[in-house]
């Protein structure tokens, strides 16, 4: 990912890895995003079925369209769903930068964010919209 740098050093130094490194060969980079000033790859560790993404999927409230999902793609790329660069894959876990990772039944999941990303934005971006408002009465 071109951004969140923050933590870099340290995980690299727990896992003995270099920043920019080879990837093992077990680990299958997959570019999610290539938007001016956003690239991102997820990466995919078939041995695992783990896919791993910092934040183009996330969990987290503000990704999703109220209860209806568990997994989402990230708000800002829900029109433009990474349903090539994900196709294929079938994880039984999904580790994301934003929010918990999903660990129960992840294939349904990210199939179903991938499919209803674009359907469901407005209803995001509804749920989103109410989470600021209540957060900042709350201050």
């Amino acid at each position: 990912m071109d951004r969140h740098h923050r933590d870099a050093d340290a995980i690299a130094a727990r896992h003995d890895a270099a920043i920019n490194g080879p990837l093992p060969r077990a680990v299958q980079p997959r570019r999610v995003i290539r938007f001016p000033g956003w690239r991102e790859v997820a990466l995919w560790l078939p041995d695992r079925r783990l896919l791993v993404a910092a934040d183009v999927l996330g969990t987290a409230g503000y990704f999703l369209a109220g209860d209806a999902e568990r997994l989402a793609v990230h708000p800002l790329v829900r029109p433009f769903p990474p349903r090539r660069a994900l196709r294929g894959i079938a994880p039984t876990a999904i580790a994301v930068g934003h929010g918990a990772p999903v660990t129960d039944d992840a294939t349904a999941a990210l199939r179903e964010a991938l499919r209803t990303a674009r359907r469901r934005l407005p209803a995001a971006y509804r749920h989103a919209w109410g989470m600021s408002r209540r957060a900042r009465a709350r201050n």
